[in-house]
């Protein structure tokens, strides 16, 4: 009889459990097609393989805490649900069940429902799962191989794990509900309207105030700080910054209703015509009801928002970036202890190191190319070529925007290069060579965005430096930035100063650097290229003259950055994806218990005449301001947050945001205006269906 009871709820409520329903469908959806990336991985090369395997283990401990987030959210939206049924539940007990009956068909239809949608969320999962394995081979730059139908029981397990919990916590919210609750105040539920606290306008007016400018100083702070790259200098005024934006959101909508509700009176030709009144009165006792759940939705929203499009913008540009700054093969870099010195025509420590070792790479490579790195300290000038010492020279500001404030970039040092050595670069970058004349110079910028701005300064500037007794000065107005910048595909360097080959005699060797171009394929390049370098490290550094060997392919840094790449992407695409289906679930099922909780209103305005299309076009505005108010607020801190990221990620490379935010928002706008539909179609067919027995 219970579970009779039970399923004829579920069926009749079908309506009122719409979007708990495509909420817990697309939840379970997402769940089990992103912890199938480890099952994927036998569809892709090998090389990505490993990649994506990583990438699933991650995934597993992102959908844990996504569940706890999924749960609560969903806990707090099934209260709406729960509260309406209130005086059913009422009536169960009047007719004679015990409260422990009641409970019992209350986890009856809970348990219906989330089997349903258990069921068709895994059906809708495992069809995602297999289109999923097409994007994943696109986010590692791999092919699918081998292609079959594939379902994946620990995933379903897994995924089944985590919903258990979320039911499990939700009923017990639900239980505990009904227990709190007299037979008197279930019987007089929906008798109990939300009472309206109309605030003075003074107040209203000041916390509206109050919450703008609160919001406004964090921006100007966040604008003013930038984001924290130092964090035990720069965190603690960041954690200020959001202390205040988050107690101005929550200020803001906390005197919203008030505000809207008195700033609208003020203005009477408006307020007065059509239903406006009525619009004005329902929006705001709505965002007064839920104000602070709207802040949180917002800050969540935010959260979403920033997630997927800074994700996106970061991986977008990565790859490109990555082959940027490896322009060749292959490259082995030996550094030097201090005070290693060669003289002229003499073999450097790395060459004889090879030479002992036996290795040759011209056997594969048609380009070998052998070339140093100096530090000028000890040519006479040499110790002003910093970015101090070109700053008093150019007149232009040491003081770079966007370095990090823990390193003194001030005092740090250009490398030297031979014009010779840089020619090599040009050549295996297929450039022609350049010729600086007898007093020419020309900087190499490949550190980041803020530097080259910083040397590009200088070079137009026309800044002469005085260098082994002879004055130097630039053959360029602009730094060289490009891939013939790069010394090296492995390393990290600052920036250098290209001059003619005598000035560096005498000076220390920083770096011996070999970089190469395969004749060869980059597969067998990179098997040949391994078992050179290997016989570097079973020769003894018997001189001690190096102290380090790094080495590495440039095939070896693609991977890793689509390693990296694929995480971001994936975690951006999954994190934001539930969160913003969470937010909207909430904003539906409190905007249709709302109009729910309306229909008296709604009967009671047809009975009056009222025409149906004037109180649908009331609720089409007060849907579409309620889902609107907490987007605006998140858009407004995305706008603010992101500039500032955009502003840091730009220092490491060149990084396109253009297609991240044009598919953030197409995404965000479909899952978000979906929700918005089906919330103003199901609103809708509920007055309409009062209104009509109104007029009968």
């Amino acid at each position: 009889m219970f579970f009779r009871l039970a399923l004829g709820n579920v069926r009749k409520s079908a309506r009122d459990y719409a979007v708990y329903f495509i909420t817990l469908v697309l939840g379970v959806a997402v769940f089990y097609a992103f912890n199938t990336i480890s099952d994927q991985a036998s569809f892709l090369s090998t090389d990505a393989r490993e990649m994506v395997q990583a990438v699933g283990q991650l995934m597993l401990f992102v959908t844990v805490f996504l569940a706890f987030v999924l749960g609560f959210l969903m806990v707090y939206a099934n209260n709406y649900l729960v509260k309406r049924r209130k005086q059913e539940f009422g009536l169960y007990q009047l007719l004679g069940m015990t409260r422990g009956q009641v409970s019992l068909v209350l986890f009856l239809e809970t348990a219906l429902a989330s089997l349903a949608s258990f069921v068709v969320g895994l059906l809708t999962g495992v069809l995602l799962s297999q289109l999923l394995v097409f994007v994943t081979a696109a986010l590692f730059n791999d092919r699918v191989t081998n292609f079959s139908f594939h379902f994946s029981p620990f995933a379903a397990l897994f995924t089944l794990g985590c919903f258990v919990l979320i039911f499990v916590v939700m009923l017990a919210f639900n239980l505990r509900m009904l227990r709190k609750v007299d037979l008197a105040d279930l019987m007089s539920a929906s008798r109990k309207n939300e009472q309206v606290r109309v605030r003075s306008l003074p107040a209203t007016i000041v916390l509206g105030l109050v919450g703008v400018g609160l919001i406004g100083w964090a921006y100007y702070r966040l604008t003013r700080d930038g984001l924290p790259l130092d964090g035990t200098v720069e965190f603690p005024p960041f954690l200020v910054t959001t202390l205040i934006v988050c107690a101005g959101t929550l200020v803001f909508f906390y005197g919203l209703s008030g505000l809207l509700f008195h700033v609208s009176r003020a203005f009477h030709g408006a307020y007065y015509r059509g239903l406006n009144m009525f619009t004005v009165r329902q929006l705001s006792s709505k965002v007064n009801t839920v104000s602070v759940s709207m802040a949180v939705i917002s800050f969540i929203l935010f959260l979403a928002i920033m997630a997927v499009s800074g994700g996106m913008g970061i991986c977008s540009g990565l790859d490109a970036d990555t082959r940027k700054a490896n322009p060749y093969d292959a490259s082995v870099v030996f550094i030097y202890n201090q005070g290693t010195t060669i003289e002229e025509g003499q073999d450097t420590p790395a060459q004889q190191a090879m030479a002992n070792a036996g290795i040759d790479f011209s056997s594969f490579s048609s380009q070998v190319e052998y070339l140093n790195v100096y530090n000028p300290g000890q040519v006479e000038g040499g110790e002003d070529l910093s970015v101090s010492g070109f700053a008093k020279a150019s007149g232009v500001s040491p003081d770079i925007p966007g370095l990090s404030t823990s390193t003194d970039f001030s005092a740090l040092t250009y490398y030297l290069m031979t014009q010779s050595d840089y020619n090599k670069l040009r050549s295996l970058n297929g450039l022609d060579p350049i010729d600086l004349g007898e007093s020419g110079y020309l900087i190499l910028s490949s550190v980041n965005a803020s530097m080259a701005n910083f040397d590009n300064a200088v070079m137009a500037a026309g800044t002469q430096i005085s260098l082994g007794g002879r004055t130097l000065s630039p053959i360029s107005s602009t730094a060289d930035a490009g891939p013939s910048a790069t010394p090296a595909d492995v390393g990290a360097w600052f920036d250098a100063v290209v001059v003619p080959d005598e000035l560096v005699s005498g000076a220390e060797l920083a770096n011996s650097i070999v970089d190469m171009n395969y004749s060869v394929d980059s597969a067998k390049g990179d098997e040949r290229y391994f078992e050179e370098t290997a016989k570097l490290s079973e020769m003894p550094n018997t001189e001690g003259q190096y102290r380090f060997i790094s080495y590495g392919t440039r095939n070896d840094a693609i991977q890793s950055s689509q390693k990296t790449s694929g995480m971001i992407s994936y975690l951006a695409i999954y994190i934001g994806f539930v969160l913003v289906i969470a937010c909207a679930a909430i904003l539906a099922i409190q905007q249709l218990s709302s109009a729910s909780d309306a229909i008296p209103s709604y009967r009671l305005l047809a009975e009056l005449g009222c025409p149906r299309s004037m109180a649908l076009r009331s609720l089409l505005v007060q849907t579409l301001a309620f889902f609107l108010l907490p987007l605006i607020v998140a858009v407004a801190h995305t706008v603010v947050a992101l500039r500032q990221l955009i502003r840091i990620i730009s220092l490491i490379g060149s990084i396109s945001w253009t297609n991240a935010i044009v598919t953030t928002a197409v995404a965000f706008v479909a899952v978000y205006g979906a929700y918005f539909a089906i919330t103003y179609v199901t609103s809708r067919g509920l007055v309409t269906m009062h209104s009509s027995r109104a007029r009968e």
